[in-house]
């Protein structure tokens, strides 16, 4: 599976699990299994076009992503030393671009759902970190993946997800880390910022397109 496809499945995956708050009581798997249901029933709904699908789990992704995924803690993960090098200035952008960027790739795998079902394979709990197990069903075959989350204030948020053994976090590390290498923390920036534009641009022309017909 080449790494453009792998990042659109991360991103399927992890639209899948934004939704539905979740208390320390319900098991780390009955947490992904409601939040993936929900919303199953959003992309399902007959009485959303495209168009107003995508505001809809737009506008409820921005609602709920702070508390869904842990991205302070990805960020950290993802930077590695370079967190510690970092300002907290830069800190704070990179976790907001970051958190951007993660979100349009979910924009992006909800115009790629093809209604892929869902299979719960098992969960491990150690203390305050456990591993949801699911398989994606698809046409072409199974993909596991693996959601990786840990208990922060009674609530289960996911700090990695994991396809085919291949870390999301892990991936982005190495990419990150090779631009680092070459162009500083301000140079990631930089690039992160103009791909948001990009995408916004994009984004706004695409409306402008449709109110047009």
């Amino acid at each position: 599976m080449n790494n453009k496809k792998r990042l659109m499945l991360w991103g399927v995956a992890m639209l899948l699990l934004v939704s539905a708050a979740a208390v320390a009581a319900i098991s780390p798997q009955q947490t992904v299994k409601n939040a993936i249901d929900e919303v199953l029933n959003i992309l399902a709904d007959p009485k959303l076009d495209a168009q107003n699908r995508d505001r809809a789990v737009r506008k409820k992704i921005h609602q709920i992503v702070d508390e869904r995924f842990d991205f302070r803690s990805m960020s950290q993960s993802v930077l590695a030393t370079n967190w510690q090098k970092a300002t907290a200035y830069e800190r704070d952008r990179f976790v907001d671009f970051f958190a951007q960027s993660l979100e349009n790739t979910y924009v992006g795998a909800i115009e790629s759902y093809t209604g892929e079902q869902i299979k719960y394979t098992g969960e491990k709990i150690r203390g305050d970190r456990a591993v949801v197990d699911t398989v994606i069903v698809s046409k072409k075959g199974e993909i596991p993946v693996s959601y990786k989350m840990k208990l922060d204030n009674d609530v289960w948020r996911a700090y990695d997800v994991v396809i085919e053994q291949v870390s999301l976090v892990n991936n982005y590390r190495t990419l990150y880390a090779n631009i680092i290498k070459s162009e500083g923390v301000n140079g990631l920036l930089d690039r992160l910022e103009g791909k948001l534009e990009k995408y916004r641009q994009k984004k706004g022309k695409g409306r402008q397109n449709q109110a047009a017909k």
